[in-house]
């Protein structure tokens, strides 16, 4: 009875030091970030906090895991840890999944290339990519990421996420849109984007150009075509385009030379090109030259077209 007794009293003991434990403040003044890395042992964890002085024992802290039947449940990612968390705020926290979320912004119109640099560029993301991928595999979009994240991740959730809203919108092509496929609504997409930012323009660029293909005789002529095979989407230009670069028919994206839509996209257009591309509003637009707010004016025929350009030098230029 006597060691009946005594074990009573060592776990009574136990339990209320680990009652004191759990309930004690780490100590810290302030917030202190927290990494715990994919596949890491509850064990290397508790040490690791225990190490970083955010908690008083790992030991408690593989208790706490197994009392509260969490040990399986901890979350790999980056973690603030505030000044005041007891041992079981702490438990909770890994364990909820609580990761610290950033963020990066891709903008539309950024070609593979410049993509590519943005994310090298990025001092809160690991790895290093090297490879380009193919011109418009990647949906302009804000992704958000936390410390266990590489470059390599941000880039193949890019290209998932284009794959997946090109399929939606392909989906829901309206009647009259003159591509034929997928690729090619990327292409033309890939054009509208860097012909306008303006939301309300997108569907009449595109009907300008879906227009120019349809009609016998036309080209789309389209300058951005042109830039990306002078730069091959790696710079500005810089400079206006020169008449020999517009005669320059081994420039495949030269479209003043070559009928038809060029043979790649010349950047990663964003939803709403996408969508533009494949509903294209119903104009008999031919033309479109810039105005003095940041858009277009567009015009039915070439006399109109020149006093629109005539309009745009004198007040704009």
């Amino acid at each position: 009875m006597r060691i009946s007794l005594n074990l009573l009293a060592i776990l009574i003991i136990g339990a209320a030091g680990f009652i004191g434990y759990s309930a004690f403040a780490n100590g810290q003044e302030n917030t202190k970030l927290f990494v715990i890395e994919p596949g890491q042992s509850a064990r290397t964890i508790g040490e690791n906090l225990e190490e970083a002085n955010l908690i008083s024992s790992a030991f408690f802290f593989r208790m706490s895991l197994r009392l509260s039947g969490k040990a399986g449940e901890i979350k790999a990612g980056e973690y603030a840890i505030p000044a005041d968390a007891s041992l079981d705020d702490v438990v909770d926290l890994i364990t909820l999944g609580a990761v610290i979320q950033r963020s990066i912004t891709i903008p539309e119109g950024l070609t593979s290339w410049q993509i590519v640099q943005l994310l090298n560029e990025n001092t809160e993301l690991s790895g290093t990519i090297t490879l380009i991928p193919p011109e418009g595999s990647l949906l302009p979009e804000t992704y958000a990421f936390t410390a266990a994240d590489t470059r390599a991740d941000i880039l193949a959730r890019a290209s998932r996420a284009m794959e997946e809203a090109l399929a939606a919108e392909w989906a829901q092509r309206a009647s009259n849109a003159v591509v034929s496929s997928p690729f090619e609504a990327v292409i033309l997409a890939s054009i509208i984007e860097k012909e306008t930012g303006v939301n309300s323009e997108r569907e009449l660029v595109a009907s300008v150009y879906s227009n120019r293909l349809q009609t016998p005789g036309w080209r789309l002529q389209a300058d951005p075509t042109l830039i990306y095979g002078i730069t091959d989407g790696r710079m500005d230009l810089g400079r206006g385009i020169r008449r020999s670069e517009l005669e320059d028919t081994t420039n495949p994206y030269n479209t003043y030379r070559h009928d038809g839509l060029p043979p790649g996209p010349i950047a990663n257009p964003g939803r709403a090109a996408l969508k533009a591309a494949l509903n294209p509003a119903a104009s008999r637009f031919f033309f479109f030259v810039a105005d003095c707010q940041g858009g277009h004016n567009f015009a039915r025929t070439l006399e109109a077209h020149n006093r629109n350009v005539a309009h745009y030098r004198a007040t704009c230029g």
